[in-house]
C-alpha cells in the first residue's frame, strides 16, 4: 500500500498481496481449529485430565529397518492374533478330548452271587467301545479346529499385508523427505532478506521468491509428520 501511494505498485500487485494474505489466514484459522480438536481428543482419551506436552521434537526412528524383524515383534504382541491364535489351540484340545472318547471304557468291580445253595465272590471285569455314540462330537470339534485355525491364519495374513504396507510407505516417505534441503532453503530465504534489505530486491518480488520457499518447507514437514505417523503406527509396541 505504501508502493502504492508512491506510485511504484499497481492496484493489482496489492490486491494479489491481500489475497495471499487472506489464503495464509484461512490456513491458520484452519490450523488452530485442527489443534484444538486434536487436543479434546486427547482430553478424552486421558479422562479429561490435563495434559502438558513437553516434547518439541519427534521421536527417532531405527535408522536400518529390518522388516523381518519388525514383523516378529509385532505379530508376536499383537492383541488380535493372540487371542485367535489361544482359540485354535482351545479347539485342538477339545477335538483331542473327542477323540479319546472312542477309546474302550473298562469297568472292574467285585460282586458277590448267591444262588440256590451256593454263594461265589469275585471280580467283576467289562467294557464297552463307543463306535457311534461319539463321532458327531467328533465331526464337530474337527470342523471348528479347522475353523479356528483358518480364521487365525487369515488375521495373521492381513496383519502382516498390513505391515509390508506400513513398512513401504514408511521408506517411500523417507526418500521424498531426502529430496528437501532444509539448510539450503533457509540459507535462501536468509539471502532474500538481506537483498531486500540493500534495494536489491523489491518486496513483492521478495513475496514471490519466499512464498514458493516456504512451500517446500510446509510440504516437507507435512511429509515429516506423516512419516512419524506411520511409524508411530508400525513401532506401537514399543510405547
Amino acid at each position: 500500500e505504501e508502493r502504492l501511494r508512491a506510485g511504484d505498485a499497481t492496484v493489482i500487485e496489492v490486491n494479489k498481496i491481500k489475497m495471499e494474505r487472506m489464503s495464509i489466514q484461512t490456513e491458520v484459522l484452519q490450523n488452530h481449529t485442527d489443534h484444538r480438536t486434536a487436543l479434546q481428543s486427547l482430553l478424552a482419551l486421558n479422562g479429561n485430565m490435563p495434559l502438558t506436552f513437553e516434547g518439541r521434537e519427534y521421536p527417532t526412528i531405527p535408522t536400518t529397518l529390518d522388516f523381518e524383524a519388525l514383523c516378529d515383534e509385532v505379530l508376536g504382541q499383537d492383541a488380535e492374533l493372540k487371542a485367535a491364535e489361544a482359540d485354535t489351540r482351545a479347539a485342538e484340545r477339545n477335538l483331542t478330548v473327542n477323540r479319546q472318547k472312542w477309546l474302550p471304557k473298562l469297568e472292574i468291580g467285585y460282586r458277590r452271587n448267591t444262588g440256590e445253595g451256593s454263594k461265589e465272590h469275585g471280580f467283576l471285569v467289562g467294557g464297552s467301545i463307543p463306535l457311534f455314540s461319539n463321532r458327531r462330537q467328533v465331526r464337530m470339534a474337527q470342523a471348528q479346529s479347522i475353523g479356528t485355525r483358518l480364521q487365525a491364519d487369515e488375521i495373521r495374513l492381513k496383519a502382516e499385508a498390513a505391515l509390508h504396507s506400513g513398512f513401504n510407505e514408511l521408506q517411500q516417505l523417507g526418500r521424498a523427505m531426502s529430496v528437501y534441503d532444509q539448510p539450503l532453503m533457509t540459507q535462501t530465504l536468509e539471502l532474500l532478506k538481506e537483498s531486500v534489505k540493500g534495494g536489491e530486491l523489491s518486496v513483492t518480488d521478495y513475496f514471490v521468491e519466499a512464498d514458493q520457499i516456504y512451500r517446500n518447507l510446509q510440504a516437507y514437514m507435512e511429509l515429516e509428520c506423516q512419516y512419524q505417523k506411520v511409524a508411530a503406527t508400525l513401532y506401537k509396541n514399543r510405547l
